[in-house]
């Protein structure tokens, strides 16, 4: 059974609360089907779509800015574990990567495409490949991370009792692998750096120590489904 626009709303509320940077940059719309999201450029989509990312700048109708949305399609997503898996997707992969500078995202993303053959990404290279055979190799990149984020939750109960040792090295690995493998280069990625990474950002969320440094231009919407994520339009602003 779907959830409710309420049970939803608590749910993206605690989530935004567990990783205030998120909280502050992004604003978010919940709606039960895409229609209500996009009217009609909902054709345009896989009626699976579960979720999607705008990275563009605004501000709500009560006067909070924001640099990006998060739009989630309600009916589509099944329970509370599918509804936070969307959102990490959305804001660990699609949003978080912007925390890092332009040069660093640089390096990232050529650092994944450049570890496309290595065992340990093969399953994540195969779902970007398959379902973004029309994309280029960067934004299939972009694809394979926010995947690997859908599984890189920060433990609440370390954030909570400040369990520093645990966090530092949460910290540290990702620090480590993001240096060995996309500045010094001295080892393909895989993918358990990826994990490192993706949960050294999701911490830099919840510490608030990660902010937005990239700020890109191509306002493209982004739309997810449990198997694909699509672009469909760009230049639009489709909040309404």
């Amino acid at each position: 059974m779907a959830l409710t626009i309420e049970e939803a709303q608590k749910i993206t509320t605690e989530f935004a609360r567990r990783y205030p940077v998120a909280g502050v940059e992004l604003a978010y719309k919940i709606r039960y089907t895409l229609a209500e999201l996009y009217g009609p450029f909902a054709s345009q989509m896989p009626q699976s779509t579960k979720g999607g990312y705008v990275p563009k700048q605004g501000v709500t109708d009560d006067g909070k800015p924001y640099n990006g949305i998060v739009h989630i399609v309600l009916n589509n997503n099944t329970d509370r574990k599918d509804l936070i898996a969307t959102l990490q997707h959305e804001v660990f992969g699609h949003h978080g990567i912007n925390t890092l500078s332009t040069a660093d995202r640089n390096a990232f993303v050529a650092s994944i495409i450049e570890s496309r053959n290595e065992p340990s990404l093969r399953h994540f290279w195969d779902y970007a490949l398959k379902n973004y055979s029309d994309r280029d190799l960067e934004e299939q990149a972009e694809e394979v991370f926010a995947r690997q984020c859908e599984d890189c939750e920060v433990s609440r109960h370390l954030f909570h009792t400040q369990a520093e040792n645990v966090l530092k090295a949460i910290k540290n690995s990702g620090t480590q692998s993001f240096f060995e493998t996309c500045i010094n280069r001295t080892r393909p990625m895989r993918q358990k750096d990826l994990f490192n990474i993706a949960r050294m950002v999701a911490l830099g969320l919840q510490d608030g120590s990660r902010t937005q440094q990239h700020f890109p231009q191509d306002h493209t919407q982004l739309a997810v489904n449990p198997i694909k994520r699509k672009r469909i339009s760009k230049n639009r602003d489709f909040e309404r």
